[in-house]
């Protein structure tokens, strides 16, 4: 199994749902005063106004055509535990020097992707938004804080990851043994806990991205993409060619309750919520071949399985960094 090289040019594409009738006017369910404070992180505070704003701008992305009063209650607690990580990000990018313009080809070429992909006009996006009443800053600020949170976290951690050359060796023949087996196409989502009192809310928010997923309005990728927490977000969850005798434990059980067949993969084969640890894990099983399809397939190069390896430390470390920074930083909400 191995991870396919990042790419910032799929990042985030395909976010902008198809149906085009979702009402921009929807009211928060906060009845406070819009510019009240909602929310304190840090020396930091998030209003009403942007919280509501946000929540629409969520219910956009997940493709609720109406969001209710009741559908924005529901969503509050995904939203919010998003807000205080993508702030938490800022801040400690903040504190390194750390810049990203708004004009700069991650945050372009991410919004010509979105613009590319659902068939709307060069430079359309952002008023699209702004016409629905969403600021299009939260949507540009949201992706400049996990871009460079990124680029901190490679920074920091890239030059400390040591691969062990036998580890490399071992996993190049795993993967040779592997191809005697029929190969699945599999995308991730993975979705963490920073403490126990967490697994119920990320446990509905796993939830809500398969209901999302099983109405095929917004694809695999995109949710990956803005949702994931895992290594392969960048990719839009994408694993690659995995055999069943490689996959996780509660994969395998869910696999031999449904079984992955070819008339049932159009579109995507969704498991999910598996347990794993600290968090949940959301599969789509996407395409299915027999196992001499692969007999003269290519194994990986050493230097793609390196990279893999260093990516999947990469991103043990940012996870880490990031529970540390919300024990130690000051987060209320606001009655």
């Amino acid at each position: 199994m191995f991870l396919l090289k990042y790419s910032l040019k799929f990042f985030f594409a395909g976010w902008l749902v198809a149906c085009q009738t979702f009402v921009g006017q929807a009211a928060t369910p906060s009845p406070c005063q819009p510019h009240s404070v909602f929310l304190k992180i840090g020396q930091e505070v998030v209003s009403h106004h942007e919280f509501g704003q946000r929540l629409r701008l969520m219910a956009f992305l997940l493709g609720i055509e109406e969001a209710s009063q009741e559908t924005l209650k529901r969503l509050k607690p995904f939203v919010k535990r998003l807000m205080i990580e993508e702030k938490l990000q800022a801040q400690e990018t903040s504190r390194k020097g750390l810049t990203l313009s708004s004009t700069s080809p991650e945050i372009v070429g991410a919004i010509q992707d979105i613009e590319k992909g659902y068939g709307m006009p060069s430079n359309s996006f952002l008023p699209y938004l702004e016409a629905k009443g969403i600021t299009p800053s939260l949507f540009t600020n949201q992706l400049k804080a996990r871009v460079l949170w990124t680029r901190y976290m490679r920074q920091k951690y890239g030059d400390t990851a040591y691969v062990n050359p036998l580890s490399v060796q071992k996993i190049q023949e795993k993967i040779k043994k592997s191809r005697q087996f029929d190969q699945y196409q599999i995308s991730e989502m993975r979705l963490y806990t920073s403490c126990p009192q967490e697994k119920g809310p990320v446990l509905r928010q796993a939830q809500q991205l398969i209901q999302t997923l099983q109405k095929k309005k917004i694809p695999f990728p995109a949710l990956a993409m803005l949702f994931s927490q895992g290594p392969t977000h960048h990719q839009g969850g994408f694993l690659g060619w995995v055999s069943c005798q490689d996959l996780d434990k509660p994969l395998q059980r869910a696999f031999s309750k449904k079984p992955p067949q070819k008339e049932n993969l159009q579109g995507g084969l969704v498991y999910g919520p598996l347990p794993m640890e600290y968090g949940y894990l959301i599969v789509c099983v996407s395409n299915h071949k027999k196992a001499h399809a692969f007999k003269d397939a290519a194994v990986p190069s050493g230097k793609e399985i390196e990279q893999s390896l260093r990516s999947l430390y990469i991103n043990q470390m940012a996870r880490r960094d990031m529970n540390q920074l919300r024990f130690s930083t000051f987060v209320q909400e606001m009655p």
